[in-house]
C-alpha cells in the first residue's frame, strides 16, 4: 500500500531536527514528596521541569538508595546526586529503564560518586548504549557538548547486570520484579515492580501529560500491554512514570490508552479512505490531537505540532505496511 507523507524531503529534515533536539531543554529541579512504604523503605523523586521533564526515582532502603533513571545531562545528574546525598546513604543500585539518552546521559556522574553501585538494564538497552545504533548519543553530544558524555564515557559506565523479563531480584531486602516490554515509546522499556508494596515504576509504558515519541512504537502491541497492566495491576497503590506525575493506575492507564487510540483511529480512518495520509489529513489530525491535548508538554525545543506530525508519518508507514 503506498504511503504519502506531507513531503518526503520535509519529513527527512524534520526527522533530523527531532534527533538533534530531542531531550534537550532548560531544566531545574522540582520539589518531590516522599512515599513511606514501611520497613525502612521510602520513595522520592527528582524531576526536571518541562520541556521534556525526566524523573529520577530514589528508593531509600535500610542500607542505601536504589536509583531508577540517571538523568539526561551531567548538570542534572549532579543536582539529583545532591538530592541523594541529603538522604545520607550510599547508592547501591542504579536501573537504566529506557535506551534513550535522557535516562543514561548522567550515568557517569553517578558511577563517579558511587563506583561500587551495581548498574542494571535489559540487554537491548545495554546494546543500544554500546553501539549507538540510532545515533542518539552522537547527536546529543553535538547538541549538549560538555554537559553530555562521549561514546567512550558511555562505554566506561555500561550496566554490569542484565535483567530479563519476569526476573525478580532482592536488593537490600526489597523484592524488585522486572518487566521488559518492547515496541512502545522506545524499542524496549524496563518496568520495575515492587510486588510487596503494590508499586510499579512504569517507565515510558504508562505516562500522561507529555507529547509521545512514536518512532519505535507498535500501537497495537502497546495497547495490549496497557490492557494487561489494567487487568493485572489496576489495584496497585501507585504507578511512577518516567515522565510526569505519579498516580493511581486506573486513571493513568485510561489516559495513556485514550492517547494512543486517538492516533491509531485517526491514522486508520485516513488510510481506509484511499490508502494514504496526505498533507491535509495530516494537518487535520495534528490539529485534532493538539486540541484534545492542549496541556501536553512540548518535547525539548521541538514544536509539539512538528513531533505530532512526525508521529503520524512514522505510524502511517508502519500501519500501511501491516
Amino acid at each position: 500500500m503506498p504511503v504519502k507523507h506531507p513531503s518526503s524531503s520535509k519529513f527527512r529534515i524534520l526527522l533530523m531536527s527531532i534527533m538533534t533536539v530531542l531531550f534537550v531543554g532548560i531544566m531545574t529541579s522540582l520539589p518531590a514528596s516522599a512515599l513511606e512504604l514501611g520497613g525502612g523503605y521510602t520513595i522520592r523523586t527528582y524531576a526536571s521541569p518541562d520541556p521534556d521533564s525526566v524523573n529520577s526515582h530514589f528508593i531509600e532502603t535500610p542500607g542505601g538508595v536504589i536509583v531508577i533513571s540517571a538523568q539526561r545531562t551531567f548538570s542534572e545528574a549532579n543536582r539529583a546526586i545532591a538530592r541523594v546525598e541529603r538522604i545520607g546513604k550510599p547508592v547501591i543500585a542504579i536501573v537504566i529503564p529506557v535506551p534513550h539518552t535522557d535516562h543514561f546521559g548522567g550515568l557517569t556522574r553517578w558511577k563517579d560518586a558511587w563506583p561500587d553501585a551495581d548498574i542494571l538494564a535489559a540487554e537491548a538497552t545495554i546494546t543500544s548504549m554500546r553501539t549507538d545504533g540510532e545515533g542518539y548519543i552522537a547527536s546529543r553530544k553535538d547538541a549538549l557538548r560538555d554537559d553530555f558524555p562521549s561514546q567512550a564515557e558511555v562505554l566506561a559506565a555500561l550496566p554490569n547486570i542484565v535483567v530479563t523479563d519476569g526476573q525478580e531480584i532482592d536488593v537490600d531486602g526489597l523484592s524488585m520484579r522486572f518487566h521488559d516490554l518492547p515496541s512502545n515509546n522506545a524499542p524496549t522499556n524496563t518496568m520495575v515492580e515492587l510486588p510487596d508494596h503494590d508499586v510499579l515504576f512504569a517507565s515510558e509504558v504508562v505516562e500522561d501529560g507529555i507529547t509521545l515519541f512514536l518512532k519505535d512504537a507498535d500501537l497495537d502491541v502497546w495497547l495490549d500491554q496497557l490492557d494487561a497492566l489494567e487487568a493485572d495491576l489496576a489495584d496497585y497503590r501507585v504507578f511512577y512514570p518516567a515522565h510526569g506525575s505519579p498516580g493511581a493506575p486506573g486513571p493513568l492507564i485510561a489516559a495513556a490508552k485514550a492517547h494512543l487510540e486517538f492516533y491509531r483511529d485517526g491514522i486508520d480512518a485516513a488510510l481506509a479512505d484511499d490508502g494514504i495520509v496526505d498533507e491535509r489529513e495530516t494537518a487535520d489530525l495534528v490539529a485534532r490531537i493538539e486540541a484534545a491535548y492542549p496541556d501536553h508538554a512540548q518535547v525539548a525545543r521541538l514544536l509539539r505540532s512538528d513531533l505530532i506530525a512526525a508521529n503520524i508519518g512514522w505510524q502511517t508507514e508502519r500501519r500501511s505496511a501491516e
